[in-house]
C-alpha cells in the first residue's frame, strides 16, 4: 500500500509513527521494503508487538510518517 501524501523511497527505508501498545515502545519504527506495508511488527521482551497502517500520517521533525496503531501482541511459547 502507498499514499500519494507520503513520499517512499522505491525499495528503501521508510520512517513510520507507532501510536497505541506498551508505553516502552519508541515512537519511530524505521521498515525496509518498497512503498508502505499494511501491517509492521516489533520484536519486544519475549514476543513481538504488532502495528496497523491506519491510512494517515502524523508531523514529526518536520516529515509526514505513515501512522501505525498497536492491534495486538503475541508471545513466544516456552
Amino acid at each position: 500500500m502507498t499514499s500519494d501524501a507520503i513520499p517512499t523511497p522505491p525499495g528503501g527505508e521508510v520512517r513510520v509513527a507507532l501510536t497505541g501498545g506498551i508505553p516502552e515502545m519508541p515512537a519511530v519504527l524505521v521498515v525496509n521494503g518498497p512503498g508502505i506495508p499494511e501491517k509492521v511488527s516489533v520484536a519486544f521482551r519475549n514476543g513481538r508487538e504488532h502495528y496497523e497502517y491506519t491510512g494517515g500520517a502524523v508531523e514529526l521533525d518536520g516529515a509526514h510518517l505513515p501512522l501505525y496503531r498497536w492491534s495486538y501482541s503475541t508471545r513466544i511459547a516456552e
